[in-house]
């Protein structure tokens, strides 16, 4: 029997991964621009989505090889025209896929310039970069929010039953907020409720819906005022536990009771929340960006 004390504590290995489960709303609402005039929500979180895969695969990279100790899943949900759930892998395959094959696997290599000021020459210098891309954008139909978390359920009911000792699977679920097929209460706690026997899953929520002055992240309460989606999600998302705890305390002001949870429209502090949502246990090879 695992103590409460060594729960969050176990470490990733080949035998024994942990898993991520991207759920990712692909609503017409995810279709609207961030900050004013800004990108498509759709299209910043991809471009998030597909950095944080890339970072995972250099955190997991080994000289000759990328270590296999990380399964991740990536999933979209959105409707049909007729209001049908559309609940789909954006990896191929429909499955947990292990981080060193995702390496392997590019949806495609797309070419970027980058201009950075270089204090040498005191001028700013401009290069391409390669980066590569495993989803693409998507923003259509409404929103069965109430399905996609059901759907997870009986995902990682299934991978837990084949990992009983591994560390807990986490759920980052980033969404406009807003639930079209029912209360999403009713199935979050249930998937909150698997555990291995190193923990409960840990569901993580961010809520792109906030204006751009909206702002928090891994709060312990909301105020009465905050948008009624935020609250909702706020209530679904785990405790954070102390790995992660510790981890967001080094950055922010944190107090009793924070919750795995974010509320804004902006890179900044989605980079933030994916970063402290990361695996405990792997060595950074930089900070997400």
């Amino acid at each position: 029997m695992i103590s409460i004390g060594s729960q969050y504590s176990r470490g990733f290995t080949r035998a024994n991964p942990s898993c991520y489960l991207f759920l990712i709303d692909q609503s017409l609402g995810m279709g609207e621009p961030i900050e004013g005039n800004g990108p498509r929500r759709c299209d910043f979180l991809a471009d998030r989505v597909n950095n944080w895969l890339n970072e995972m695969i250099l955190r997991a990279s080994t000289e000759n090889s990328v270590r296999g100790f990380l399964e991740i899943a990536v999933i979209g949900y959105h409707t049909d025209e007729q209001g049908n759930p559309i609940i789909q892998s954006a990896l191929p395959g429909d499955r947990f896929i292990p981080i060193s094959q995702i390496a392997l696997n590019t949806l495609r290599i797309d070419e970027k310039q980058m201009r950075i000021y270089d204090e040498e020459i005191a001028d700013v210098q401009e290069f391409s970069v390669q980066i590569p891309v495993w989803i693409d954008p998507v923003a259509r139909g409404g929103s069965p929010m109430c399905a996609a978390l059901c759907d997870a359920y009986y995902r990682l009911e299934s991978w837990i039953a084949n990992h009983p000792y591994s560390f807990p699977p986490i759920v980052i679920h980033i969404t406009e907020g807003e639930a079209q097929d029912g209360d999403p209460v009713e199935f979050a706690e249930p998937l909150r409720s698997l555990s291995t026997c190193h923990g409960e899953l840990l569901l993580f929520n961010f809520c792109t819906s906030a204006g751009a002055d909206e702002k928090t992240l891994f709060p312990s309460r909301l105020e009465s005022h905050s948008n009624r989606q935020a609250i909702d999600l706020f209530n679904l998302s785990s405790l954070l536990p102390a790995p992660f705890y510790e981890r967001a305390a080094r950055e922010h002001a944190l107090h009793p009771g924070a919750r795995a949870f974010a509320y804004g429209a902006d890179v900044v502090t989605l980079n933030q929340f994916l970063e402290v949502s990361s695996p405990p246990f792997i060595a950074r090879h930089r900070p997400l960006r």
